[in-house]
C-alpha cells in the first residue's frame, strides 16, 4: 500500500481545508490500487472541514482508504471508522463517551442515522451543542445562535439529502477564540435534491449551490421557501454577527463567504463529492452579538 502526504498544514482560512482535500482526492484518483494509505503526518490536528471532506469522498470513491500518522491519533481512529456511531451504543453510553471530551478542545467525529423520522439527529444535536458550549465557555448570547445554526443545518440533511448517514465534527481554537464546525452527508447532493422536484430547471452543481444559498428551497412543500431562508439566516449570523467564515461543497461546486470574500466556483470534475458539506468558523467571544437581530 502506498503512503500519500498532503500539503503542509495551514488553518488560517477554511479554504485551506478544501485545498488539502483536493490534494488528497487527486492522489487517490491517480493511485491505481484499491488500497491506499494516506499519511497525515503533515497535518497535526485535522480540521473539521478536511475530516468530513475526506469521509464523504472516501466513502464513495470505491477504494479502501487507511489514514495513519496524524498528530492526533484519535482523529485517525475516527476517520478510519468513519465516525462514532450513536446507534451502536445505548443512549447513556453515547452520552458518557461525549462526556469524556468535556475537557478537550474537540468533539469526536460523529456519524448518525439521517433518516427523516430518526430521533438520533435531535439527540446528537443537543449533546454536541452542550459539549461545544461547555468546552469553550460560550456565553448565552452566542450559544443561542450556535444552536440555531447547527439545528438548521442538521434539519436540511435529514429533509433533503436522502442519505443513510450524517456527520458532525467540531474543534475549538482557544488561543484565537474561534470554533470550527462541519456538518455533512453522503446523499444525493443539492442538485439531486432539486432534481426530485417535478418542474426543476436547475441542471448542474454550481447552479444548485447558488440556488440553495439564495433562499430557494428544494423541499416541495408550501412552506418550502421559508426552509431555504434557514441557510441565509445562518450565513448572516456567522459572518455578520460572529465575525466568521462559511463554506459549502456539493457535487463539484463550492461556495465560500466571509466579510471580504463571496464566491461560487466549480471544482475539478474528477474531485466530485457525492454529498454536501457545510463548514463554518465563528468567533465565540462576541459580547454584543444578539441572535434576535438575525431572525427573519
Amino acid at each position: 500500500m502506498l503512503k500519500r502526504r498532503p500539503i503542509s498544514n495551514n488553518n488560517e482560512y477554511l479554504s485551506n481545508s478544501i485545498a488539502q482535500a483536493l490534494v488528497f482526492t487527486s492522489e487517490i484518483n491517480r493511485d491505481s490500487g484499491k488500497d491506499v494509505t494516506l499519511d497525515l503526518s503533515d497535518i497535526g490536528d485535522i480540521s473539521p472541514a478536511l475530516a468530513l471532506s475526506l469521509i464523504v469522498y472516501c466513502s464513495k470513491c470505491g477504494k479502501k482508504i487507511q489514514f495513519v500518522n496524524s498528530g492526533n491519533k484519535r482523529d485517525c481512529i475516527f476517520l478510519n471508522e468513519q465516525g462514532l456511531k450513536p446507534d451502536n451504543l445505548r443512549g447513556s453510553a453515547f452520552k458518557a463517551v461525549l462526556e469524556g471530551f468535556a475537557d478537550k478542545t474537540f468533539t469526536p467525529i460523529i456519524s448518525f442515522p439521517a433518516d427523516f423520522d430518526s430521533d438520533y439527529k435531535d439527540i446528537v444535536s443537543s449533546l454536541v451543542e452542550d459539549l461545544v458550549i461547555r468546552q469553550s465557555g460560550i456565553k448565552t448570547n452566542v450559544a443561542t445562535g450556535i444552536k440555531y445554526i447547527i439545528e438548521e443545518t442538521l434539519d436540511n440533511i435529514t429533509e433533503h439529502s436522502r442519505t443513510d448517514r450524517g456527520f458532525i465534527f467540531a474543534r475549538t481554537n482557544p488561543d484565537k477564540h474561534y470554533i470550527d464546525i462541519s456538518i455533512a452527508d453522503r446523499g444525493i447532493t443539492l442538485l439531486g435534491s432539486y432534481n426530485t422536484l417535478p418542474d426543476n430547471e436547475i441542471s448542474d452543481d454550481l447552479e444548485a449551490i447558488k440556488a440553495a444559498n439564495r433562499g430557494i428551497s428544494s423541499k416541495n412543500l408550501p412552506e418550502a421557501e421559508n426552509r431555504g431562508y434557514g441557510i441565509y439566516t445562518s450565513k448572516k449570523m456567522i459572518i455578520d454577527g460572529l465575525k466568521g467564515q462559511y463554506m459549502m461543497i456539493s457535487g463539484n461546486a463550492c461556495f465560500m463567504k466571509d466579510n471580504q470574500y463571496d464566491n461560487f466556483f466549480s471544482l475539478p470534475e474528477d474531485c466530485r463529492w457525492e454529498g454536501t458539506i457545510v463548514s463554518f468558523r465563528f468567533c465565540y467571544d462576541v459580547p454584543d452579538f444578539n441572535y434576535i437581530n438575525f431572525i427573519e
